[in-house]
């Protein structure tokens, strides 16, 4: 990949979007069959139908043009018989709301629709499940279990980039 997660956000036609970056960290496990859902705004472009170890690929959710809303959504990915969920949330009012992201592991029957949004983005008790504000700095999110590590970074922007990597977890 030539281009930056960066520079594509900033090349982005609109007042707010999320940029998306999943590098699979892992040895032998192959993410597949995406999956996405937004509560506000749209895929700019479709996500690759999978991602091979040492893979990079990027992602951008846009709001709706015109629209007095963010950009809110799920993109998941399968792997073995599980599904890893990545929520975010870029809204249009900042004064009410904060740019969030969530993590979460689930059954790889599980699907991400307006349901699984309710969930991710008003919280569970689940243990396989991580959720964070997004304030003034950039935060960070990890996530283990299922024999997997998941680490996230969200940047603090109108137009953030959320860097993902998945990687076995070896500990």
């Amino acid at each position: 990949m030539n281009v930056t997660i960066e520079k594509l956000v900033e090349e982005t036609n609109a007042s707010r979007c999320v940029g998306i970056e999943i590098t699979n960290k892992s040895t032998k496990i192959i993410l597949e069959h995406p999956q996405t859902y937004c509560f506000s705004g749209s895929r700019k472009n479709l996500p690759l139908p999978s991602i091979h170890p040492g893979e990079r690929v990027v992602s951008i959710f846009v709001k709706t043009q015109g629209a007095p809303r963010g950009s809110v959504g799920i993109l998941s990915y399968k792997f073995n018989n599980k599904r890893f969920f990545l929520y975010f949330s870029n809204p249009f009012d900042y004064v009410l709301y904060t740019n969030e992201f969530a993590l979460h592991i689930a059954d790889e029957s599980v699907q991400t629709d307006e349901d699984l949004y309710k969930v991710l983005a008003f919280g569970s008790l689940d243990p396989l499940y991580k959720k964070k504000s997004v304030q003034s700095d950039d935060s960070s999110l990890k996530l283990k279990g299922e024999g997997v590590q998941i680490v996230a970074t969200m940047s603090a922007s109108s137009k953030p980039v959320i860097k993902l990597q998945f990687s076995e977890d070896i500990s």
